[in-house]
Order: C-alpha cells, then sequence, then structure tokens
C-alpha cells in the first residue's frame, strides 16, 4: 500500500479530521521514524503449542501428494520457535512396523 492510497482511504470517512497529503505525508514519516524496527514478544515454554493443522505436499505433477502434519511449539530460554517436519513415509512391504 501506497502512502497516497493511505491518505485516500483516511480522506474517504466524512466525519473525521483529515490533513492533506503533503501534511501526512511528514506526520507518517514523523511518526514512523519514532517506532523501533523491531517487535520484541514474550514466549514462555509451552504456552503456545500449535499442532493437528495439516498442509498439502505437491507431486510432481502439480496435484496433491499428501498432507503433513504441522506441530509448531516455543521451548523456554530459545530465541526463536522450534518446529519439525515429519514425512510421512510408507514401510517396506513385508517388514513390521
Amino acid at each position: 500500500m501506497t502512502l497516497q492510497l493511505l491518505w485516500e482511504h483516511v480522506e474517504a470517512h466524512p466525519g473525521q479530521r483529515t490533513y492533506r497529503y503533503t501534511e501526512f505525508c511528514q506526520r507518517y514519516k514523523d511518526r514512523a521514524a519514532a517506532l523501533k524496527r523491531s517487535m520484541r514478544q514474550q514466549h514462555r515454554a509451552g504456552e503456545k503449542l500449535f499442532a493437528g493443522q495439516t498442509v498439502p505436499v505437491l507431486g510432481r505433477d502439480g496435484g496433491v501428494a499428501f498432507k503433513a502434519h504441522v506441530f509448531l511449539a516455543v521451548i523456554g530460554a530459545r530465541t526463536t520457535p522450534m518446529h519439525v517436519r515429519r514425512v510421512p513415509r510408507p514401510c517396506p512391504t513385508g517388514s513390521a512396523a
């Protein structure tokens, strides 16, 4: 989204105070300069857990070959979440699972 589109969106709402485009841009730039570029999030171990969802894995022909299960959890004392990718594989013929 450009500043022009954002300004047009804000200006389209009647009853709200709006600025001229040049003042809007200056205020936007001043506000953006005051913000930090990173967002720190606190994650506690085991607090967030996502499991059970599936994502399609495409085959060479472009069709869905199978669905892979997704597991995502937060581990304590780590700065990044952990993810595990498991691709289901059929057991070889004649072997016990």
